[in-house]
């Protein structure tokens, strides 16, 4: 489900004997709206600067960055990240953003 509503489907199952008697059975799906999740744009920095990461928060949903290092909270939907670098190389971390909604 892409959309923003839960989607309602009932399917119903019908028998025939070979004598001609039916019986029917039916079950009712919901198919509720996918999450969403959006970690934002990639970023190059500086040691000491920072970068807030992801979109702006959804109601209903709650969020878990991984990993949490150098994260202002590893539960919100726009951490703020502090680039950290003591080494003389580059370093690249990858962050995953999980959105989780309860509907």
């Amino acid at each position: 489900n892409t959309g923003t509503t839960p989607q309602l489907y009932t399917y119903t199952l019908t028998t025939t004997t070979a004598e001609g008697c039916t019986t029917q059975a039916s079950v009712r799906i919901t198919v509720n709206p996918a999450a969403v999740a959006d970690a934002g744009p990639d970023a190059a920095l500086c040691p000491g600067s920072t970068v807030t990461l992801g979109t702006a928060a959804r109601t209903g949903y709650t969020y878990a960055w991984s990993p949490a290092t150098n994260l202002s909270s590893a539960t919100t939907a726009r951490p703020v990240f502090t680039a950290i670098n003591a080494t003389q190389a580059p370093i690249t971390t990858t962050y995953t953003v999980t959105a989780t909604t309860a509907q």
